[in-house]
């Protein structure tokens, strides 16, 4: 027979069993709550890699395209800058203006600045971050190294930033610009027949204006792999130059 006691004990035993019961369930959908943003975490950074990778993938490609079409304009300009070719029409501008003149160091800063604020255009669209650009010779090679130390990727609440530095060899010469250089600005020229016969370099033509000289010379193309046979690149780079011409009176 039960007491009173016994009467009183058993609802707090249920009271006691149904809080233990609450508190096991909220723990266990709290867990399963947790186990579940941990998963869409790991998901998230797992696609976030993989698509970092291949969007790293994709840049290191497109810069040999930049490099080339950067050099293509580069010949086109004379070698200079986009900042110089406002004020510099002529080789021989530096007679009047310093800014106007022209060095290997010259050539290979303005070449490198081309090729950073095309490839920094790009890199923009892709909502990357910018880089640095930096230009090496190896003989009749240029050796281009692209860094950016903060590229920043993100995925809803994954995200994290990388180093990304590579490199893109191409064969161009510049000393072969500087020494045309040289030359051209060496001294006057009354018309092409003269030029020519003192610049002494095959298959540079020339054509005559009313105040200047205009000269082109087509350079070897571009390949995309490391024979002749491999894929071209559509633009020639074309080295145009202008020189003034001797007046002479009749």
């Amino acid at each position: 027979m039960l007491n009173k006691k016994g009467f009183v004990f058993e609802p707090i035993l249920v009271i006691f069993a149904v809080l233990i019961l609450s508190t096991g369930l909220y723990n266990f959908i709290t867990n399963k709550g947790i186990e579940k943003n941990l998963g869409d975490s790991s998901f998230n950074i797992v696609e976030l890699e993989k698509e970092s990778k291949l969007q790293l993938g994709l840049m290191e490609q497109a810069a040999l395209y930049h490099v080339y079409n950067s050099i293509v304009k580069f010949a086109e300009n004379s070698g200079f800058s986009e900042y110089q070719i406002k004020e510099c029409k002529l080789w021989d501008d530096f007679k009047l203006n310093e800014k106007c003149s022209l060095n290997k160091e010259k050539l290979r800063e303005n070449l490198k600045i081309y090729v950073q604020n095309s490839f920094n255009e790009y890199s923009k669209l892709q909502g990357l971050g910018l880089y640095t650009v930096d230009v090496k010779e190896e003989n009749n090679k240029l050796i281009f190294t692209f860094n950016s130390p903060n590229v920043n990727f993100k995925k809803e609440n994954v995200e994290f930033s990388i180093n990304h530095n590579f490199k893109k060899e191409v064969v161009y010469d510049l000393n072969f610009l500087e020494d045309l250089y040289k030359k051209a600005i060496l001294r006057p020229f009354a018309d092409c027949n003269h030029a020519k016969e003192e610049i002494k370099i095959e298959n540079l033509e020339c054509g005559e204006e009313t105040l200047a000289l205009s000269f082109t010379y087509v350079q070897n193309k571009f390949h995309f792999g490391e024979n002749e046979n491999s894929l071209e690149y559509p633009a020639i780079p074309i080295i145009k130059f202008k020189l003034s011409k001797i007046i002479i009176a009749s």
